[in-house]
């Protein structure tokens, strides 16, 4: 497994390792819409296992998790909260799953009839810090968003903190969600909304495959999609004495009202 950003050095490091004959097979992480790492060990006859896919090489083996399924879950959770005003703060779009969540969020503000609004849209680095500086960002625009889904929960955490130092409440005046659901996620202020992906169980299949390809020539499953689970916690919903009352005020009209003619 290969940690190595993408560029000369990671290219680098693949071909010092496929040429050493130390190392018997590759689990790819971070998989791009066009991989070079999948080509490049096909030609190699080394075999790997991706976790994820790749648009250039659909049917090379991996397991993936579909994200477009998991952010439509959650789409759909804050949609019927009464929101539309809804900010996606994306990862690169050179990589798979960062496609895959923003057709997710694409097809919820469809599916409700609601206008994709561009500046809703912002791109993040997958960190707390991007995920902070990217929604103070969102927070300017007039009018803002009620709620803000980051593509991962550490982007999620520092949308969070935006949200706090601008003196609002987060699960009251404007949701925050994330994806991955990490531990991390459960203890937030306030515990974050997230779509849990068990990393653990798909490294471990991962690993499985990869054997299964070295001895045998082949993987009995040679691709596999799991659906995320939406954990719903206080970062979307309110807690304590507010429950039953009407949540973010700002998105409590009717869903269609604003959708234009």
């Amino acid at each position: 497994v290969s940690v190595a950003p993408p560029g000369k050095a990671e290219q680098q490091t693949y071909q010092l390792w496929a040429h050493s004959g130390r190392v018997d097979g590759f689990i790819l992480v971070r998989m791009r819409i066009e991989d070079w790492r999948v080509a490049f060990l096909t030609e190699q006859a080394i075999p790997f296992v991706a976790f994820g896919r790749t648009e250039t090489h659909a049917n090379a083996p991996h397991i993936g998790v579909d994200g477009r399924a998991g952010i439509l879950d959650l789409m759909r959770h804050l949609i019927s909260l009464g929101h539309r005003r809804i900010a996606f703060i994306s990862a690169p779009e050179a990589l798979t799953f960062a496609t895959e969540r923003l057709q997710g969020y694409r097809q919820g503000l469809e599916e409700a009839g609601l206008t994709w609004d561009p500046s809703w849209l912002a791109q993040g680095n997958l960190t707390r810090q991007g995920g902070y500086q990217t929604a103070l960002r969102l927070l300017d625009l007039e009018p803002r968003p009620t709620a803000i889904v980051g593509v991962n929960d550490l982007t999620a955490l520092g949308a969070i903190r935006a949200v706090q130092e601008r003196g609002l409440r987060v699960g009251h005046d404007i949701a925050v969600a994330g994806f991955d659901g990490t531990e991390a996620s459960e203890h937030s202020h306030p515990p974050l909304t997230t779509l849990y992906q068990p990393v653990y169980d798909i490294g471990r299949r991962c690993c499985q495959m990869l054997l299964e390809i070295i001895v045998q020539g082949h993987a009995s499953k040679p691709d596999s999609l799991i659906r995320p689970n939406l954990i719903v916690r206080e970062s979307t919903s309110p807690s304590g004495n507010d429950k039953g009352r009407p949540a973010f005020k700002d998105a409590a009209r009717p869903l269609r009202e604003e959708t234009p003619h």
